[in-house]
């Protein structure tokens, strides 16, 4: 989620989409939905923005207890499906109940192990991820690039554009948590809607 564009000047600005922010939400909502206290990220790519969702959502399980056992690890595909699901399975055999993928295409790979087992639970990334397991998806963490994108250039068009590095999430309106499954508890939803304040003032925790 990182991308550069050439400015007026020699020098690049940087856009990039805070992707921390994104699993931070996320493993709060994993930390209070598991049963098992195992909860896992099954992951493609390794590269930034993967990796800071990826320490966004241990940070935010710990938020909430640092006893909850955190799985990661990386297929290093972002389209091998079959690597996702059998990742996601390994996953599962420890104990996971909670899975949060982010692998761009694999990703659906999770989805597909999720639906074969009704007792476990999924949250979507990027972007509204529920029709790929509509009964079994808690949320999807919204990472809105085109919108950060828009906003940087709505700044260019008031001349305030500046070579830079521009991070937008939570605090910029460009992560967010789409309406969350029946399953989620009111008293969770309302925990999570407080977390969100609390991002976009900073306050919660240290924005990366």
């Amino acid at each position: 989620d990182l991308h550069s564009f050439p400015t007026r000047r020699s020098s690049d600005l940087v856009v990039d989409t805070n992707s921390s922010d994104a699993g931070f939400l996320a493993g709060v909502l994993a930390a209070k939905m598991t049963k098992t206290k195992v909860v896992a990220v099954p992951c493609g790519l390794e590269i930034p923005g993967i990796i800071r969702y990826a320490t966004g959502f241990r940070q935010g399980v710990e938020y909430i207890d640092p006893e909850i056992k955190v799985l990661s690890s990386y297929t290093g595909s972002s389209s091998d499906t079959a690597q996702l699901k059998e990742l996601t399975a390994a996953m599962v055999q420890q104990g996971a109940d909670i899975i949060a993928p982010n692998a761009d295409q694999a990703g659906i790979g999770a989805f597909e192990y999720v639906k074969e087992h009704k007792d476990l639970r999924i949250i979507g990334v990027y972007g509204d991820q529920k029709a790929l397991a509509p009964d079994q998806t808690l949320t999807s963490a919204i990472i809105d690039l085109p919108g950060a994108i828009e906003q940087v250039a709505e700044l260019g068009f008031e001349g305030r554009l500046e070579a830079k590095a521009y991070v937008f999430g939570v605090k910029e309106g460009s992560v967010w948590l789409t309406d969350f499954s029946s399953d989620v508890p009111q008293d969770v939803q309302d925990l999570l809607m407080d977390v969100n304040y609390q991002i976009g003032r900073a306050s919660c925790r240290e924005r990366v």
